[in-house]
């Protein structure tokens, strides 16, 4: 597919894909800005955290050849229960807090649970195709592996606690519907995800500030996207694997 922006309803072949053009589809260039933009409400929290004394104190982290940071550093708290227990002392926080907890009038409970339904229908191939193609799949992709070795977290031991980790957070929010409400345990995994990913980008900018040349900007929001959207890119089963349904249930796919 080329820059020209394809028109609505025309069939357009993009890595061997050939798809109908919505007004929903976004061009490469539509894409771009997202290589610049981030998660600035979650670090600035981070930065706010410090202030108040929540986060404990780095001796000064500086960046070595190996890609690693020197210093030691204290056990971290839990930046959800922060996030919790302090919104109310702080306006950011605030902010923060009620865009996490506010749940949009577009959200359908029905189709969730379908959708989570779904997955554990398909859970063994959807858990290879996440592991295999959108954990590891993803570390082939140089802005990722750059982010994981500057941070630490090319490890073998690392690499390992990193994909069990994500296993559990996949488990936490696909549980049931109710578990991606406000509080609950698939609710309170996704927002320690967003905050640990904020903390990455924050030591990555710590880091900066001694050596502008280490690193060329903050972890954008392009290759979480990617990360988010790969296991979701997995090619559906055919029609024969969605039926019949166990008795009194409709089936999760369409034929």
């Amino acid at each position: 597919m080329g820059s020209k922006r394809p028109e609505i309803g025309s069939r357009v072949t993009a890595w061997g894909y050939t798809f109908e053009w919505t007004a929903e589809h976004q061009t490469a260039e539509d894409l771009r800005p997202l290589m610049f933009s981030y998660d600035e409400l979650a670090t600035k929290c981070l930065d706010r955290f410090d202030a108040l004394g929540c986060l404990p104190a780095r001796n000064k982290a500086k960046p070595k050849s190996d890609g690693k940071e020197s210093g030691d550093a204290s056990p971290q708290p839990d930046l959800y229960e922060l996030l919790r227990d302090r919104a109310h002392e702080d306006e950011l926080l605030q902010q923060l807090w009620d865009e996490v907890t506010a749940v949009p009038d577009w959200v359908d409970w029905d189709e969730i649970a379908r959708g989570q339904k779904v997955f554990y229908r398909y859970a063994g191939p959807a858990i290879i195709g996440l592991t295999f193609q959108a954990l590891l799949g993803g570390m082939a992709s140089p802005r990722v592996v750059e982010t994981l070795t500057r941070t630490g977290g090319f490890g073998v031991n690392v690499a390992r606690h990193r994909l069990l980790e994500t296993l559990q957070h996949i488990l936490a929010i696909t549980h049931s519907p109710t578990s991606l409400h406000p509080n609950s345990p698939g609710f309170v995994s996704t927002i320690r995800v967003r905050l640990l990913h904020a903390s990455v980008r924050r030591r990555i900018l710590s880091l900066t500030t001694h050596n502008p040349s280490y690193y060329p900007s903050p972890p954008p929001e392009s290759p979480s996207t990617t990360s988010m959207l790969s296991p979701q890119s997995l090619p559906s089963p055919p029609p024969s694997c969605t039926s019949p349904s166990p008795p009194g249930h409709p089936p999760l796919l369409p034929k």
